[in-house]
């Protein structure tokens, strides 16, 4: 119906009720005026018979459907899927990438190549693209396991390839 101090005065049925500024899924700082008037979906917190008031919330509504939306794109995911996302942080065992709609995985430092890797800054940056396949999704989509050596060759296919039993080789040490 119109703005009040700390949130919006509502019409829920014949009843008047509150929605508190925390509560209407807006940034802070952001106006509340283009909610005024407008028809919302909220659940109800609070309801007080005496006073004849309700609260509500549209914030939480809105989580509900951010996290189903979430969870149907990870139910669409499937391991040996390539995705292509962006290094938003990299830690001593391995860097995030986050892929599709605000899905992120991680790869971990043994995943990054087939020769090793002491730190994955060493092989990337934040922001910068990557492709990656997809390992495993654990816990309902909360653990995503990607990986960047997955896409390249393996250093044992071209042995086999080239090299016969019993044939002589040369190679390099390395310490």
């Amino acid at each position: 119906i119109r703005r009040r101090h700390g949130g919006l005065e509502i019409k829920v049925g014949a009843l008047h009720g509150f929605l508190p500024r925390s509560q209407t899924g807006l940034q802070r700082g952001e106006d509340l005026q283009p909610l005024v008037g407008r028809i919302l979906t909220c659940e109800v917190l609070e309801v007080d018979p005496e006073r004849q008031r309700v609260v509500v919330s549209r914030r939480r509504v809105l989580e509900r459907e951010r996290d189903s939306e979430r969870q149907r794109m990870v139910d669409r995911l499937k391991p040996g899927q390539l995705v292509h996302g962006r290094v938003t942080r990299i830690e001593p065992y391995g860097a995030f990438v986050r892929f599709g709609q605000g899905l992120e995985g991680l790869v971990h430092v043994s995943n990054l190549a087939h020769e090793r890797v002491e730190h994955p800054a060493e092989r990337l940056k934040v922001g910068e693209h990557v492709e990656a396949k997809v390992l495993s999704i654990r816990e309902g989509g909360k653990r995503i396991a990607l990986g960047i050596k997955q896409l390249a060759e393996s250093p044992w296919r071209a042995l086999e390839r080239e090299g016969h039993v019993g044939s002589i080789v040369s190679g390099v040490g390395v310490m």
